[in-house]
């Protein structure tokens, strides 16, 4: 867990021995690809979620003592992951045209994978405040995101799912929690909640009557909805998504233009002074 001062000091280094396994990781696994597999190697912490790790538990009384440094050190991690998927691009490049997949599910090309676990343990409010931002950011600039959350944060499915660039909303189940299945079934209000959370098409009364039957399976389940129909969704939702996102993304930050953490937080701390 690092000090403010130590935040400060960051910088997004491309010699970093992680960066440097995850570049050859990639590269060797493009070298073998004979059209065989789906694969998407390089799986990225939300913004919030990494700034957790740097900072440690502490960001969560920061959000309240200290709230313009986590927003700026959830966008620098934004930055930093957005620098690393343009380095995998520029060095690494797999196959275009292919798409990637994450865990049986189809996405995008340059499409990436967070896990945003925080966004379960944070209010509606400090979710728009500190993680919305920031998602938005990495998703609208690369090809969309997949995001990996957990059934204590079924609560904010219908927050989630309106960040711009999201793909995939996915819940692993968590204990004492209801699993999705269980909330679709049993609990009327998360029912509500999660299938207004879905893509439009999937609002009707028919795929109403469909997720009670595919739900009674013991499946994981993706975009708030099962796996089924994450595969029945993809042709009529992806295309849309995939050109709402290229008409709204902006250029890739390239790596070298990422200034050191020490720009946004020192920024921050003369704006909360």
């Amino acid at each position: 867990n690092l000090s403010w001062p130590e935040i400060e000091r960051l910088t997004f280094d491309p010699a970093n021995k992680w960066i440097s396994f995850a570049r050859d990781l990639n590269r060797s696994l493009w070298n073998c690809w004979e059209e065989d597999f789906m694969v998407l190697p390089y799986l990225h912490r939300s913004p919030l979620d990494a700034a957790n790790g740097i900072r440690g538990t502490e960001l969560f009384t920061d959000m309240y003592e200290a709230p313009d440094r986590v927003k700026a050190l959830a966008d620098w991690c934004a930055d930093w992951s957005i620098a690393v998927e343009r380095l995998l691009a520029r060095e690494a490049p797999h196959p275009a045209g292919w798409g990637v997949g994450v865990w049986g599910t189809w996405l995008p090309d340059d499409a990436v994978f967070v896990n945003g676990d925080p966004v379960g343990l944070i209010s509606r409010d400090a979710a728009e405040a500190f993680d919305r931002p920031s998602n938005e950011k990495l998703f609208t600039r690369t090809g969309g995101g997949f995001f990996h959350n957990h059934t204590v944060g079924l609560y904010q499915a219908d927050l989630v799912s309106s960040y711009r660039g999201i793909l995939v909303q996915w819940f692993v189940d968590d204990p004492k929690q209801p699993s999705l299945a269980s909330a679709l079934l049993d609990h009327p209000d998360l029912r509500k909640k999660l299938l207004a959370a879905s893509p439009t098409n999937f609002g009707s009364s028919d795929f109403s009557k469909r997720a009670d039957e595919s739900v009674r399976s013991p499946r994981r389940c993706a975009v708030t909805r099962t796996r089924a129909e994450s595969k029945l969704a993809a042709s009529s939702t992806t295309s849309l998504v995939s050109s709402l996102i290229s008409e709204s993304r902006p250029p890739m930050t390239p790596a070298s233009a990422i200034p050191p953490c020490s720009s946004a937080i020192s920024r921050s701390a003369a704006s909360s002074v």
